[in-house]
């Protein structure tokens, strides 16, 4: 397998990740430890690996001083990113403040350990602070829908997992240039071995799970919404 694969694998792992977490806070409003913990020490490893070390450092060192008061922690909070923003690249920088907001969130009691982990991951492999705004509008769209419903809690997970979406696509928008006059004008005619197999591959699978679950999909989409 070529490595122009590896980044349509990460990001197949993200989305089945992200998956997962959010169908657990719709069943039961909880994400387990082995779904956060573990792709969170992952993902700090390789970042540090791949040179984008500041912003796991910095989650590091606040789990280790997660237990002191709020206000002492909010002030080494600070003052950590401070340091670690000195001769740092620009969008590391807003990656460090990324960081400290959503550990803020946490010890304000305003997001869950779940939601702090899973946000954590997303924005060290993204490796980019405005993940967060299409997270947010996510969030603030599933709060009015809430509200609407009458329901004092939303799945803030598929928030997360919306936002994130939201996010790759525009961001894979901008970078392979996908327009709709580059649509109509494409004359290129497939030619790989790999891809028409995998076409195949996810085209039998879409067709076998219609044919199991074509009877069950509007129950569960009715379930789904019956969450918020």
């Amino acid at each position: 397998m070529s490595d122009l694969w590896l980044p349509y694998l990460g990001t197949t792992l993200v989305v089945l990740w992200l998956a997962a977490c959010a169908a657990s806070d719709l069943r039961s409003r909880a994400v387990p430890w082995l779904l956060t913990v573990p792709p969170l020490y992952a993902t700090m490893i390789c970042s540090a690996v791949h040179g984008a070390w500041r912003a796991p450092l910095l989650v590091f060192l606040l789990i280790s001083v997660a237990i002191l008061p709020r206000r002492w922690f909010v002030a080494l909070c600070l003052l950590l990113a401070l340091l670690l923003s000195i001769s740092a690249p620009a969008g590391q920088i807003w990656v460090l403040a990324a960081v400290v907001w959503i550990w803020l969130m946490w010890k304000f009691a305003l997001m869950g350990g779940a939601d702090v982990r899973i946000m954590l991951v997303v924005v060290m492999v993204m490796g980019n602070a405005s993940v967060i705004v299409p997270i947010t509008l996510a969030g603030g769209a599933l709060g009015v829908l809430g509200a609407l419903r009458k329901k004092t809690a939303v799945p803030y997970v598929l928030a997360i997992g919306l936002g994130t979406l939201a996010y790759m696509a525009s961001s894979w928008m901008q970078e392979e240039g996908v327009t709709m006059k580059r649509f109509l004008l494409d004359s290129w005619a497939l030619e790989s071995t790999e891809v028409a197999l995998l076409i195949a591959a996810v085209v039998l699978v879409a067709y076998a799970a219609y044919t199991v679950l074509g009877q069950r999909i509007a129950a569960v989409v009715m379930d789904i919404a019956g969450k918020f």
